[in-house]
């Protein structure tokens, strides 16, 4: 097949770009959010993308990018530190270039699932490197976590863009015994992640502040960041806006159930 005028026209001017990325120096800040699902990953990083001098590479290794074959070879031919460490590299001039990586995507199990050797050592990768900051994003009410991920997972609907898109109809029943299990495995997982990077500079950051629009938060993480101060704006929109009382079939009798709990706050609808 010969080559179209365009077509190296296209090539070159795509390894001058790799030429010229390559002699770009590291970012001021690199940065990685650490999250369970549905915590507002995807918010924050709506919200981060809106600054002019963050760049965010998304969820790099998440299923939708795992499902790329370019990627997934890519990180097999390189390794997965190799491969993290190159989405840490600046694309222009930005102050501050970041990540999301999600618990479950640190397990081995979820590296043989993708048959991905070596792809767990990326939590090893990045508390060996103590520059990357961390962002530690958590939820407060563990129940919505828990009914988001659920609901998410049946309609298979992870991100709203559109403000008139219309709510989905749905109802859900939560059996107390596993409303109990995941509420506590929640909390250990939070800590055992803030004990894997306590030698990094590493903030909190809890989803009912952002989608609050809570100014001082914003201000935290980009004074966190570097970066400076400017108003964000999200893309993003909240999916469910119904009550859990409305969304959970058996929400009263998991109310009266653990009413006087440590966990009877996540009720207070």
């Amino acid at each position: 097949m010969s080559w179209k005028p365009r077509n190296i026209k296209g090539t070159i001017r795509g390894l001058i770009n790799r030429w010229f990325y390559s002699l770009l120096p590291n970012p001021q800040t690199r940065f990685v959010i650490i999250a369970s699902e549905r915590t507002g990953s995807n918010l924050l990083l709506s919200l981060l993308n809106s600054h002019p001098s963050i760049r965010t590479k998304g969820e790099v290794i998440g299923e939708s990018r795992l499902r790329q074959k370019e990627i997934h070879a890519q990180i097999l031919t390189c390794g997965c530190c190799r491969y993290i460490r190159n989405c840490f590299k600046q694309h222009n001039l930005e102050q501050a270039v970041g990540t999301k990586i999600l618990y479950h995507q640190f397990r081995k199990w979820y590296a043989n699932r993708w048959q991905i050797e070596g792809l767990n050592q990326a939590l090893e990768c990045l508390r060996g490197d103590t520059q990357i900051k961390i962002i530690h994003l958590k939820r407060r009410n563990r129940l919505k976590t828990m009914a988001s991920g659920i609901i998410a997972l049946q309609t298979k609907k992870y991100v709203k863009t559109i403000s008139n898109e219309k709510e989905q109809e749905m109802q859900i029943e939560l059996p107390k015994e596993k409303c109990e299990e995941f509420f506590g495995k929640i909390g250990e997982v939070e800590q055992e992640f803030d004990g894997y990077f306590q030698g990094h500079d590493k903030i909190e950051v809890y989803y009912e502040d952002l989608v609050s629009n809570n100014e001082s938060v914003h201000e935290k993480i980009l004074d966190f960041l570097g970066v400076n101060r400017l108003d964000l704006k999200a893309k993003t929109l909240k999916q469910r806006k119904k009550p859990l009382s409305e969304t959970i079939r058996n929400y009263g009798e998991l109310k009266s159930y653990f009413s006087a709990t440590i966990w009877e706050p996540f009720f207070e609808d």
